[in-house]
């Protein structure tokens, strides 16, 4: 993986802070992803989280179809439907496709949403355990 991965556990919740540069090219940006949530569900598997506060802090921009590629392969990683996934993304110019890929996994069945703070993504997280997937994104 070509990130810097910091994670921690609080109240049951996964913490994955990401950081690094994306690739200029659209299909590596798509491969590190895929990388990424593979680890992170591995390390859901080994903590027994099924929440995960995932806090991305990397520079250069993504795509929609990268959104859409990634959101569509979790099945392919084996991504459990149970786990809940409270995404932040600090750069500005990639956050409008990760908002935009949370609505696509939601839209497959998967439990992302995107929030502009961890207060809220939090709060989301506790409140929806055991309960439908959400897909608007906090403001």
């Amino acid at each position: 993986m070509k990130y810097t991965v910091q994670t921690s556990l609080r109240d049951d919740v996964l913490e994955v802070r990401l950081a690094g540069e994306r690739s200029p090219f659209e299909i590596e940006i798509a491969e590190d992803a895929i990388d990424t949530w593979e680890h992170i569900l591995e390390l859901c598997r080994v903590h027994r989280v099924d929440s995960v506060l995932a806090s991305f802090a990397l520079t250069g921009p993504t795509t929609a179809l990268v959104s859409v590629a990634v959101a569509r392969r979790l099945a392919t990683i084996g991504f459990d439907r149970t786990l809940r996934v409270a995404l932040l993304d600090h750069n500005g110019q990639s956050r409008p496709f990760n908002d935009f890929g949370c609505r696509v996994a939601a839209g497959h069945g998967w439990q992302f949403r995107s929030f502009a703070d961890a207060g809220s993504a939090m709060r989301w997280l506790k409140e929806s355990a055991g309960g439908e997937p959400a897909v608007a994104r906090e403001a």
